[in-house]
């Protein structure tokens, strides 16, 4: 008889081997451990083991989901108004169809009884506090296509798609930076700063984003104080590890103040591939809304190329 039931302190390690027995997806890091779950989930200061369920057929795991809410606008405190099923994974199971929609169903019944009204399918912003670095890649943006099994789950149980976004990677070894008059006029303008491990301006962010090795960096007028572009990347660990490169993350992107997309933006990423190269990255990723044209032919000259794309789904509770 399959039956649901919350998290308890034991269920670590029968996780992490459910987890590595899921097939091999582009954006889901194996192997798991539970020293590893502990670190990057159990360890939050917002985790509640109610909202981690495990699925049970006998005294055998076959599957977990796992949902929570995000930061409130301040960033400082939890805010119910919004959750998310942030992962959900079954074994390979005669009805794990059936097992699916139950633990959704065990998903939703969470959020909504502590008070969320919307719940979004996957971790995305402002619902992002689990699971970077181990599922998405360089960033939470909802439920990616290759993993189709999910995207059959949410859209059978009534979830809404409402943004698009593709993911793009590049080849590091192969890249060459944009050179033509515009470039060379920028490089004479401006200047390329660039600060390790950047303090966090909130609660929440340091949360999740502080275990991580970041790098802001900032392209500065060489004559003011002025910022032209603002952009932040992290090194993608563990995710980068298991598939077997050395992986830089582009996480936010920050426009000049007339926020319009601009050859600055472009030289400032074109020169965070050439210095993140002669580091040893191999690899860039990026994820860009399908409707923000400018920036994915941007992303296009400088060498990107898709290899997957992400959708976040919402559903009224």
């Amino acid at each position: 008889m399959i039956r649901c039931r919350p998290f308890k302190n034991s269920d670590p390690p029968w996780i992490a081997e459910l987890w590595c027995n899921q097939p091999r997806q582009r954006g889901l890091v194996q192997p798991m451990n539970a020293c590893l779950l502990e670190r990057e989930i159990f360890s939050k200061p917002y985790f509640d083991r109610w909202g981690l369920i495990v699925a049970c057929d006998g005294d055998e795991l076959i599957g977990f989901v796992h949902a929570g809410f995000g930061a409130d606008d301040q960033r400082a405190t939890i805010s119910t108004e919004y959750g998310a099923t942030h992962a959900l994974m079954v074994a390979s199971h005669v009805d794990r169809s059936l097992v699916s929609k139950m633990l959704l169903a065990e998903s939703e019944r969470y959020l909504k009884e502590r008070g969320a009204r919307f719940a979004f399918g996957g971790g995305v912003f402002p619902v992002d506090g689990f699971y970077l670095g181990l599922l998405g890649g360089s960033q939470l943006s909802g439920t990616l296509f290759s993993n189709y099994q999910m995207l059959k789950v949410y859209r059978s149980a009534g979830y809404f798609e409402i943004v698009e976004r593709r993911v793009l990677q590049s080849r590091l070894p192969n890249f060459r930076p944009i050179v033509n008059r515009d470039q060379l006029q920028v490089r004479r303008t401006y200047q390329v700063d660039q600060q390790l491990d950047p303090p966090t301006d909130n609660w929440w962010d340091a949360c999740t984003l502080g275990m991580i090795q970041r790098t802001l960096w900032c392209l500065n007028s060489r004559h003011n104080s002025v910022s032209e572009a603002r952009v932040l990347t992290w090194d993608m660990e563990p995710i980068a590890s298991s598939w077997g490169v050395h992986a830089v993350g582009i996480m936010q992107l920050e426009d000049g103040q007339d926020g319009s997309l601009s050859k600055e933006e472009t030289f400032l990423i074109g020169e965070i591939l050439r210095q993140e190269r002669s580091r040893g990255a191999t690899l860039a990723e990026v994820h860009v809304a399908a409707t923000d044209v400018e920036r994915l032919e941007m992303f296009a000259r400088l060498g990107f190329e898709e290899v997957d794309r992400s959708v976040t789904f919402r559903k009224e509770l």
